[in-house]
């Protein structure tokens, strides 16, 4: 089992917006900039499950990575920038023509990182480069959560009967390196 509660508060997410800060120019700190997912970089005030299934996305593809799969490794004063730089370059940027496109350039701080520079195209390829040779399994699952837009990420119902979590692709064998012994 996983869990953050570090920010847990009331049960009911439209009370608990009340709460929250409004979008500055940092963004919204409300989980760890590697598993924030790109609405909540861009400003959205909506704090649902779907991000939390972002981030156990990103916990997953963690997993056979060993490391974060959004691990910005510039050093920036912008660190949400390059973050979100990172999800274009592994997720692929939606096509301006796209639905998702016109939500994205909805969310409050979109037009400040569009400003500095115009966000780059990546093309959209999956499995992105960092996680081939994963299980095909995790690779889905990663995929259906890791979604730009909150509404077509699974569901904590639909993630829970996801192949990657209802099988056995999960019993894996994990080696632990030895380490120092003190004298």
């Amino acid at each position: 089992m996983l869990a953050d509660l570090g920010c847990a508060d009331l049960k009911w997410h439209d009370e608990r917006i009340q709460w929250k800060q409004r979008p500055t120019d940092e963004s919204v700190h409300i989980c760890t900039s590697q598993y924030r997912p790109p609405d909540m970089l861009l400003g959205s005030l909506r704090f649902g499950p779907d991000l939390d299934l972002w981030s156990l996305g990103c916990v997953a593809a963690e997993l056979f990575l060993r490391e974060p799969l959004f691990h910005s490794k510039r050093a920036s004063a912008n660190k949400e920038r390059h973050i979100l730089e990172t999800h274009l370059e592994i997720l692929g940027t939606p096509p301006m023509d796209s639905s998702t496109y016109a939500w994205m350039k909805s969310l409050p701080l979109f037009a400040k990182f569009d400003a500095v520079r115009r966000l780059p195209a990546y093309p959209c390829q999956w499995p992105p480069t960092r996680l081939r040779g994963c299980q095909a399994q995790l690779a889905d699952f990663v995929r259906q959560t890791l979604q730009w837009h909150p509404q077509e990420r699974l569901t904590a119902a639909s993630a829970s009967q996801h192949e990657f979590v209802s099988s056995r692709a999960l019993s894996v064998i994990v080696s632990v390196a030895q380490g120092k012994t003190r004298g």
